[in-house]
This record gives C-alpha cells, structure tokens and sequence, in this order.
C-alpha cells in the first residue's frame, strides 16, 4: 500500500486490511529531511549551497546576516520538511533580517532546525542563469532506478506548475547531464539507506556561470510521489524515445472533463492509445465546487522538444485557457 507519505493514517490502514505499506513510516518521514539531508551533501563532499541552521525563531536574523556576509542579497527559509513551496520563505532582501523574521510561523521549526540558505541568481556570483532538472527515481529493496531527467516548470513562489523531458540543454552539454546522474545516484543512495521505498524524485540548481561551465547543487529529495512521476511514467510508457511537455492550464470558462476531451478529440490534438504516435494526453482535471474543471494537468507527447511545445501552443487554442493559464 502507497500513499503521498507513509504516516499513521496509511499504516493503520495498511494493518486493518493485512497489506504491508510500500515504504516505513521512518524511512518516509526521514526521506523528506532537508535538515538530515544537507548534512549528509556536506559529509558525502557535494556541493552545498551557503547555509546556516536556526534552530529557535531567534537565531533566524542572526543566520540570515551570515549569509548576506558571504555576498548574498536574497535568502530563503526553509523548514525542516516541507513541499510544493509550503515550508518555505524567500527573503527578498537582506537588509533588514529581523523583520522578515517576524514573518517565519513558529510551526517551521517543528521538526527541529530550519535551514537558511543564499538564493542564487543572474548577476552574483558569476551566475548568469539558473535552471531546476529533477531526477525521477523508483526504489526497490534490493534496486535504484533513476528513469527520467526532467525540467522543473516552477512559479515565482517555487510551486511546480509542469515539467519537460528531456530538457534540450542537457542534449548540448553532456558533462551536465552526467554529473546530474552522478549526484542523483549519490542522493538516491543515502534515501534508500533511510529505509524509504517508492517513487521519489532528487531536484537541483544547475547553475550557468559567466566562464562557461555550471555548478550543480542538489536542492531537495522528495521521498513521495511528485508531479512528475505519473506524466513521466505515461511518457516512458507510450513514447520512450520521444519529448513531453506537462503543463496546467487554467479555464477562463470552466467545463465538464467530457467536454474538455472532446474539443481535444475534435482538433484531433487528443492522443489515443495505439491509434496515435503523439498528442495531448489530460493527467489530472482539478474540479470546484460548482463540479466544473477549473485547472488540468496536460501531457504533450512528441517526437522532440518543438513538436511538444507546439502540441501545447494548440492545445491552449483549443481549450478555454484563461490569459493566466497557470
């Protein structure tokens, strides 16, 4: 039995019905520690982003001036567990910390430390561009899989609103992509020692520097099942050697989910199973409370990057997408 975590909802239930949970409720809950995890990227001799740990509301201010001491003018607070940006601050500016501390929840720290950490960004540091790949990993008792590299699609506040596989800068520049895979294994492999089975994925910063090279950091593990793992699975299944774009897209004027695959069936954009070699595939339709779809999840399957991206261009022609799509 799988669940997003393993917490005492899903055991219990597991128990009542006589089935075993696919991962322990320890190894999920210490899969998702951002703490335990930058300690053991520093151990392990992986690059780590500046970071200083608070470990009371208090030390907040104090930790965010280290890390403007070390030439930083943005930070970000992140709780020992969090997800999907629940759990984390992005602290704009550095020059008055002890206000923005005011603004962290006491419930940050319940899981212990908060990490607080240097943003990095276009013109500091010789940075010129920021990207987010992400590994998607399945994990066995006695096996590690990392079956996809993908682009995190990310809003300003860190919310992952799609994905896009495999992403093109990666097919330029080789020694990217390898070093991606090296340090996913090295992650992977400290998850698995957690006692955590499953789907995860291990995200990064992969940071372009002015002389040419990049600099790659792993951000964040996450010991669940994430937004990527269903599309990149439905990709890998009906398109192996092919590109996928996912996106959410928003309705300007919300409709039945029938009615939405039948405008996708009538531009002839729908992808079918067996009758079709590329297409749009719908993921996830998000209802309101009028039983209507608002939001969805769309999965454009193509035999490379541009014939994705166009799939998606028709897909928003198609559909009744609000000027703010996402």
């Amino acid at each position: 039995m799988d669940g997003y975590v393993t917490d005492d909802t899903l055991t219990r239930l597991a128990r009542r019905t006589g089935l075993q949970t696919l991962s322990s409720k320890a190894g999920s809950f210490l899969g998702n520690n951002k703490r335990e995890l930058h300690l053991f990227l520093e151990s392990a001799g992986l690059p780590v982003v500046a970071t200083e740990l608070a470990t009371t509301p208090e030390e907040l201010g104090q930790a965010l001036r280290q890390i403007k001491a070390a030439g930083f003018r943005s930070g970000v607070i992140k709780s020992g567990i969090g997800a999907s940006g629940i759990g984390l601050v992005k602290v704009e500016s550095l020059e008055d910390a002890d206000a923005v501390t005011r603004e962290v929840p006491d419930h940050f720290f319940f899981e212990g430390s908060c990490l607080v950490q240097g943003w990095l960004s276009p013109g500091s540091h010789g940075v010129i561009r920021v990207r987010s790949p992400s590994a998607q990993l399945f994990l066995s008792d006695d096996s590690i899989m990392i079956y996809d590299l993908t682009e995190q699609i990310l809003s300003q506040s860190s919310v992952h609103e799609g994905n896009e596989s495999t992403p093109p800068y990666l097919a330029e520049r080789r020694e990217w992509r390898e070093e991606l895979l090296r340090q996913a294994g090295v992650a992977a492999r400290w998850l698995h020692g957690q006692g955590y089975r499953g789907t995860g994925s291990v995200d990064f910063l992969l940071v372009e520097l002015e002389d040419g090279g990049a600099d790659v950091y792993v951000c964040e593990i996450n010991a669940r099942i994430t937004g990527a793992t269903y599309p990149s699975v439905l990709a890998r299944h009906f398109l192996p050697e092919g590109s996928r774009l996912l996106r959410n897209l928003r309705f300007e004027t919300p409709l039945p989910g029938e009615d939405l695959i039948a405008l996708l069936e009538k531009s002839g954009d729908l992808f079918r199973p067996g009758e079709s070699e590329t297409g749009v595939f719908p993921v996830n339709f998000s209802a309101g409370a009028d039983g209507l779809v608002h939001k969805g999840q769309f999965l454009c399957l193509a035999h490379s990057t541009a014939g994705s991206h166009v799939l998606l261009e028709m897909a928003e022609l198609d559909l009744p997408c609000s000027p703010d799509r996402h």
